[in-house]
């Protein structure tokens, strides 16, 4: 298992030719250790065992989320910086757009059938040709490059028959293929999904609400496991036996390290000390700000009581409040969505109620840890923070109020 951090130090700048040498002499080092396992039956017994074996050939580094993990910045970055990555570190990036990757994994699902509750889903029959071409350009850049990266967080809804169908259709060899994922602490991570999925409604879920339905449709897997964090987990160590590379997304922003970072300097190239730190700076200069931020969960129920307040106006008949509430958010002059900055501007003025719940989910997250052997983070979760309505007064409705212009 690879730790992130090595020796941590700041990064220098200027680069001298003594550096330059101890980077290829690392690489050789790390090229020489880079083993996978495979099953194999032993001929006496006929069990099976472990085995140790070399990559020989182009290695494919599958990174698989899941979402709300920092992927949108990392698909950005392998996209717009693959030129430089090729350059500079001799590795490719298996597919030329963004959303290619997205594409190809929910056509395996529309191919191979069995599709996973609660992940994105397009026809084969409006896109005939492209899972083709898309399997056709990973093949022709692993033909080329040493060493690729795929990346998509739909990848985290394959299940066994999907890595099969995939594996199939690669030329890359079982022993080259490693898998990486990363945990967010679950209560954070199941908010920022959460809050993903609300933020362009006018009707949102409550955040129970949401929780309780994804909650409500979770069945045990095979090891016994309802956590989705440790299902997906379990998925891709029977997919990927011993080539998981798991990663804290909590722990990586601790130590100011990027997604990209990590895939490239710890998981791709296995660099450690000095030579990490100098390969994560250059990384994390290169790696662009969060292309997908989420709305305050304040703002998800400013628009809650916004709602409410124009279904209480319908009740005292207010002449220009008689049409139903979607169609009023849909043409009102004041975009009425969580992630609409007048909402957000709303929210900022209005009283909070900062909740703790750290005790969630604990023995599922031990769970995870001590499996992976993963490091920790050190800090506790952020409070969330939602709207408290048992302290809003007159001016707070006002303000409110001020975002249905047209009902009155």
């Amino acid at each position: 298992m690879v730790r992130i951090g090595g020796t941590r130090r700041k990064a220098e700048d200027e680069e001298d030719e003594d550096e330059d040498e101890e980077d290829e002499e690392q690489e050789e080092q790390e090229e020489q250790q880079y083993v996978f396992w495979h099953s194999e039956t032993d001929s006496a017994s006929g069990e099976l065992r472990l085995v140790a074996q070399k990559c020989k050939g182009p290695r494919l580094i599958i990174h698989v989320g899941p979402h709300q993990t920092g992927t949108a910045s990392l698909q950005t970055f392998l996209v717009e910086k693959a030129s430089w990555l090729e350059s500079e570190y001799g590795i490719s990036v298996g597919l030329s757009k963004a959303q290619a990757g997205h594409e190809m994994a929910q056509l395996i699902q529309a191919e191979v059938g069995e599709r996973t509750e609660g992940c994105s889903h397009i026809s084969m029959k409006k896109r005939p040709n492209r899972l083709a071409e898309a399997l056709k350009e990973v093949n022709s850049v692993l033909e080329q490059s040493a060493k690729v990266i795929l990346s998509s967080e739909d990848f985290s809804c394959f299940r066994d028959k999907h890595w099969k169908y995939l594996f199939s259709r690669l030329n890359v060899d079982d022993s080259c293929r490693t898998a990486v994922v990363a945990h967010r602490e679950a209560i954070t991570w199941l908010t920022s999904w959460w809050l993903e999925m609300s933020k362009q409604t006018s009707e949102p879920l409550s955040w129970m609400s949401w929780v309780s339905d994804f909650a409500g449709k979770r069945q045990g897997d095979a090891h016994g496991d309802t956590d989705p964090q440790l299902q997906l987990l379990n998925g891709l160590e029977d997919a990927f036996p011993e080539a998981v590379e798991a990663v804290s997304y909590d722990y990586l922003q601790e130590v100011n390290c990027s997604m990209a970072a990590y895939i490239v300097c710890n998981v791709t190239l296995r660099r450690s000390g000095p030579s990490w730190t100098k390969c994560k700076s250059k990384v994390n200069r290169k790696t662009s700000v969060s292309h997908n931020e989420s709305p305050p969960h304040a703002a998800v129920d400013v628009v809650d009581l916004a709602r409410e307040l124009y279904q209480a106006k319908q009740v005292l008949k207010a002449s220009e409040c008689v049409v139903p509430w979607a169609k009023f958010a849909k043409n009102a002059p004041v975009d009425l969505v969580p992630s609409a900055e007048a909402v957000i501007d709303v929210a900022k003025l209005l009283p909070k109620d900062c909740q703790s719940h750290f005790g969630l989910f604990v023995s599922e997250t031990d769970d995870w840890f001590s499996r992976t052997g993963a490091q920790r983070p050190s800090s506790q979760p952020k409070l969330q923070c939602r709207v408290d309505r048992r302290k809003l007064k007159a001016p707070h409705w006002r303000v409110i109020n001020a975002l249905l212009p047209d009902c009155k």
